[in-house]
């Protein structure tokens, strides 16, 4: 019996071991495919997906149900306007034109020639930003080549009530016009930026598509600096400002950083830089901005490419301003970072901002030295300081390689599970490619949770602590991107059990509230974003109030239907009715003397009363 217990326990010890070291393995294993930076297995082939089609790929949009968007130039002839459009998985969507593309060759007599940029509308409609020609004398001289905006619908087919037919074609003044980026503002005005032969574009257009004679007079601004001069990248901050970035030079090789900040009408930011205008030697040779991105402290973080390197690209560049224009001492060295990666030389194309602080840098890695690869993608994460984030990838850098002949990344997209996707082209024939990395998923450091308050028009939330100041700021937006501060929480205001806010003078529409603050390590913090809808629903007005048989209510949207219902203060419902006027008499002679309830639903809005029956 000894031998056999014995025996027993070696087995089961073996079992335990191996069930350990199984399971060790499991969770390493689990570690490694969701450590940041690792290609996301969920995601086409291992993260990686690559099409058939000819394409090269500039740009890409996330839009809100996860699909993707790339765009660029492509299609039978090769020089068409072309968009794709993924599932969030990496197949192609069947529903998006023909089999999840779109290839545009003319519109309005204007021969497409590529799309540089793309972005979605909260409509879902698709507006793409590039240039085409009118006139070719042969597929390698164009003449008369203008900055193209065009309008799709969701579909992808051509939104008509765009500009002509879904074209917005201007003549700038010169023959070589071309749209690098384009953003659009929160009401609905759409900011373009690139290139007039070789001087600095920026325009604005309308949501219709015709240009914006508040904008600069005309519509649009050309400048020349230092004579070779282009804006690649363009943001428009909370408080209407807009900022562009590119580069300016005597040649293409002996370039500077340049941003350029105007006022909502167009004309330069006096209190920027120079005269609205930052120019910055980053690495003394071809330096030239790519992409910006805001920070919600209204500094500026700018990527590109630093110094050229025998002749080719340069190192990646990543720069931040002052909201000033000044650089920020705090990021980098005097607010510059230069990253080396290995022997080759690299070029950021897109930085991207996490909700933490972090940055994200895409581009391309390329080849100098003979490794035998000419180029691949490339990612870096940085911490807010500008130093690597070694959590990210292999010491806060990764570089895929397709296996092509080159692969080159243009763009990225961060989603809010925080996953990073990167996109663009390999040089086998020239084939659109993406491809998705893990990221940290980021959870907003809110301070506080607002809620809706259903009695009145306003929020309530609970008490938050850990805070510097000994008061809390309310802000409230008409647009949910441009917030200004209307009331002022102290701390013994804050601290009581039941905290609410009313807004005694709400704005007509949709209004949008957050809490501000500062923590007690001295940082900015804010709460979630609440949307309240000042309609006619949440206006109303009961009376008489004790009632006895007859209840008015007055301020009922007419337009849609309103439900009606009375209940107890145990939620037991007694009466109900549905009306589509503005006002309505209730007789509710048939209720008992006592408190109820009052529910009226109208939409997405709701509102409760307590009514009084005598």
């Amino acid at each position: 019996m000894r031998k056999i217990l014995s025996m027993m326990n070696v087995t089961n010890n073996n079992f335990l071991k191996r069930s350990l070291f199984a399971g060790i393995l499991n969770l390493a294993l689990l570690h490694v495919q969701g450590q940041p930076g690792i290609l996301d297995n969920s995601f086409g082939d291992s993260g990686k997906v690559i099409n058939e089609t000819i394409g090269y790929i500039y740009a890409s949009a996330l839009q809100k149900d996860g699909k993707i968007l790339l765009t660029g130039y492509g299609g039978v002839n090769e020089y068409d306007f072309l968009i794709m459009r993924y599932n969030a998985d990496g197949s192609l969507d069947s529903s998006f034109g023909d089999n999840g593309q779109v290839v545009t060759l003319t519109a309005e007599g204007v021969f497409l020639l590529q799309v540089r940029d793309v972005l979605v509308q909260d409509d879902g409609k698709i507006i793409a930003a590039g240039e085409g020609y009118r006139k070719i004398y042969n597929p390698y001289y164009l003449e008369d080549v203008d900055a193209v905006l065009i309008r799709y619908n969701s579909n992808g087919t051509f939104d008509s009530s765009f500009g002509v037919n879904g074209i917005a074609d201007y003549d700038f003044g010169d023959d070589d016009e071309r749209a690098y980026a384009v953003t659009l503002q929160p009401d609905g005005r759409i900011v373009m930026c690139g290139g007039s032969d070789q001087s600095w574009l920026v325009a604005r257009y309308m949501p219709d598509g015709s240009l914006d004679a508040g904008f600069s007079g005309d519509g649009w601004i050309r400048t020349s600096y230092k004579g070779f001069d282009q804006a690649h990248s363009i943001a428009v901050q909370p408080d209407g400002k807009i900022v562009a970035g590119g580069q300016t030079g005597t040649s293409a090789d002996r370039t500077l950083f340049v941003l350029a900040r105007y006022l909502p009408d167009g004309s330069a930011d006096i209190s920027f830089g120079n005269n609205g205008t930052v120019m910055s030697d980053v690495a003394a040779g071809g330096d030239k901005i790519t992409s910006i991105v805001l920070q919600p402290d209204g500094k500026i973080v700018a990527t590109g490419a630093a110094g050229n390197m025998a002749g080719y690209a340069g190192d990646i560049a990543l720069v931040r301003y002052q909201s000033s224009g000044a650089p920020d001492s705090s990021f980098g060295e005097n607010g510059k970072v230069i990253t080396v990666a290995g022997t080759r030389s690299s070029v950021g194309q897109k930085v991207l901002l996490q909700d933490d602080g972090q940055i994200i840098v895409a581009g391309t890695n390329y080849n100098l030295y003979g490794d035998g690869v000419p180029a691949d993608f490339i990612v870096a994460r940085y911490n807010k300081d500008g130093s690597p984030n070694t959590h990210f990838g292999e010491n806060g850098i990764q570089v895929t390689d397709f296996g092509g002949s080159a692969d080159y990344a243009y763009d990225a997209l961060l989603q809010p599970d925080g996953k990073i996707v990167v996109v663009g082209f390999i040089e086998v024939v020239q084939n659109p490619a993406l491809v998705r990395y893990n990221g940290d998923p980021v959870e907003k450091p809110w301070f506080a949770k607002i809620k809706k308050w259903l009695h009145k028009h306003g929020f309530t939330w609970d008490d938050f602590p850990h805070l510097a100041g000994n008061a809390v700021t309310v802000e409230r937006s008409a647009n949910g991107t441009i917030f200004n501060p209307i009331a002022t929480l102290t701390t013994h205001r804050r601290n009581q059990s039941n905290n609410y806010f009313e807004d005694p003078a709400p704005l007509t529409g949709t209004n949008y509230y957050r809490l501000t603050a500062v923590a007690s390590d001295g940082s900015n913090i804010t709460s979630n974003v609440l949307a309240i809808e000042n309609d006619n629903a949440s206006m109303i007005k009961i009376y008489p109030n004790p009632v006895k048989n007859s209840l008015q209510i007055e301020g009922l949207p007419g337009t849609q239907k309103t439900m009606l219902s009375i209940s107890d203060l145990m939620g037991n419902r007694k009466a109900a009715t549905i009306v589509t006027a503005g006002t309505y008499n209730w007789n509710i002679s048939q209720l008992k003397s006592g408190n109820y309830w009052l529910r009226i639903e109208s939409g997405s809005t709701v509102v409760t009363k307590m009514l009084v029956k005598e």
